[in-house]
């Protein structure tokens, strides 16, 4: 799981939703590490995403700074 610690706009747009970096603290095979996703979210969607929400997330075996979140960690 990943937990929430910050979220800031990038100043990216794609014209429909904006790019956030989303500051997240992961959970996960017996390690905790901070990393930061950068997501594009629409303006409905920005209120999930606050600080000390934890979503389930997937991390690249090769890479654990790249991370994907999806859905709200049960």
């Amino acid at each position: 799981k990943a937990t929430i610690n910050s979220i800031s706009e990038t100043g990216n747009s794609d014209g429909v939703s904006k790019e956030y970096g989303i500051a997240v603290t992961v959970e996960g095979n017996g390690e905790t590490y901070d990393t930061v996703v950068n997501q594009y979210l629409t303006e409905a969607a920005v209120p999930s995403y606050q600080p000390g929400v934890a979503f389930d997330a997937k991390a690249d075996p090769d890479d654990r700074s790249r991370v994907l979140l999806f859905g709200l960690a049960s």
